[in-house]
């Protein structure tokens, strides 16, 4: 993977054909986008095994974002996905820079400017794009909207890695074990000392600790 390159977990749900194809069409328009500066992952593509238990499931999710630079969480629907809210936790644990993107129009939340329940508010390095996806279908031609949707993203996203970290480089191996151990479910076999090592140093020459 080139050093430049940041990647992006994408978490979201993916229960139906518009959630899957939607999560697809951005992701690879926030990657042609940015030049392929940002690679984006999606969970809809990891390789499951159809005897796989729920805690597999969580497990391969879970391994995979914590190989992540970063966090989109799309934040869509009257109720949030409690999945992605559960990824949403687990990157701030980790001090990853994080993009809460939402855009569905509806103001489905319990205080003024906040779409959705208000714990999901005041998290450290995290940008929120709210952007209204109608409004932007009537006034853009159709086959901008992705382009368009995936420039903001690729905005907020440089924000977020901007913000300084608190998680320091030399505290960072051990607190991800910590964290991880703290995941239960197995989750910290699957993630060996050196996996978390290789972690942590592209972190930090990616200048994400501090």
């Amino acid at each position: 993977m080139d050093k430049s390159q940041t990647v992006i977990y994408w978490a979201g749900a993916l229960f139906n054909h518009k959630e899957v194809i939607g999560n697809l069409t951005i992701a690879k328009a926030v990657e042609n986008v940015s030049d392929g500066r940002y690679i984006v992952k999606l969970p809809q593509d990891l390789q499951i095994s159809p005897s796989a238990t729920a805690v597999d499931i969580r497990n391969a999710d879970l391994t995979e974002l914590i190989q992540c630079d970063a966090l989109v969480a799309n934040f869509d629907g009257a109720d949030l996905d409690s999945g992605t809210v559960v990824e949403f936790c687990v990157a701030k644990a980790l001090d990853m820079p994080t993009v809460l993107l939402r855009t569905d129009f509806r103001n489905c939340g319990d205080a003024d400017g906040i779409p959705w329940n208000l714990m999901c508010a005041g998290w450290p390095r995290t940008e929120f794009l709210w952007t209204n996806s109608l409004a932007d279908y009537h006034r853009h031609p159709v086959e901008d909207l992705s382009k368009i949707l995936a420039g903001k993203i690729i905005h907020s996203l440089d924000k977020a890695c901007a913000i300084k970290p608190w998680l320091t480089a030399d505290d960072a191996a051990a607190h991800f074990r910590r964290t991880i151990q703290s995941f239960g479910g197995g989750l910290a076999a699957i993630l060996s000392d050196e996996t978390i090592a290789a972690i942590v140093e592209r972190k930090r020459r990616k200048g994400l600790l501090a």
